[in-house]
């Protein structure tokens, strides 16, 4: 018969009232930084309630997606900042994903991409990942870093490679 080892009885200790919490999330430095494409996640259909002073005034429904960086920047555990942008899935001039997308494929929208003749959708997108722009990262009065803004890189700045990265759809 096997014996079994006896639990050591609980000990209070009182310096451990002084230990502070970690806090639940790290965040990149803001700044203008190397970043590399490392995913795209396509989120779905979303309801978009109107912009206030929208003239229509219409709910609509729209296709959210994600973009995944990679910066060399740190976190405590070792591994790089992911920073990510949401945003629609639209070609409109206005649309925030229009300009992201002229930059990370190093040419202005075309005629057909602009007047929605040629498809672009998340799949098309996947080429893409791998390719290093300048990302302009902001904090948020809750202490996120958020992506506000992605240009080209200059000539003769090396970009990065992805290291150590499971893309969205592959993790358990």
């Amino acid at each position: 018969m096997a014996q079994v080892a006896e639990k050591a009885p609980f000990v209070y200790d009182a310096a451990l009232e002084d230990q502070g919490a970690d806090p639940a999330r790290e965040a990149p430095e803001p700044g203008t930084v190397v970043g590399v494409l490392c995913d795209v996640v396509p989120l779905g259909w979303e309801v978009q309630e109107p912009f206030p002073g929208d003239k229509n005034g219409k709910s609509k429904e729209v296709f959210k997606l994600e973009l995944y960086w990679q910066i060399e920047e740190m976190n405590s555990k070792g591994y790089r900042f992911t920073p990510r942008r949401r945003m629609t899935l639209s070609l409109n001039e206005k649309a925030t994903f229009a300009k992201f997308y002229s930059v990370l494929v190093g040419r202005p929208l075309t005629e057909a991409e602009a007047t929605g003749k040629a498809k672009v959708t998340p799949k098309s997108l996947f080429p893409l990942i791998g390719t290093s722009v300048l990302l302009n990262l902001v904090r948020t009065p809750k202490g996120y870093t958020n992506v506000d803004s992605i240009s080209a890189l200059p000539k003769g700045l090396a970009g990065l490679e992805i290291e150590n990265f499971t893309r969205v759809k592959d993790r358990n």
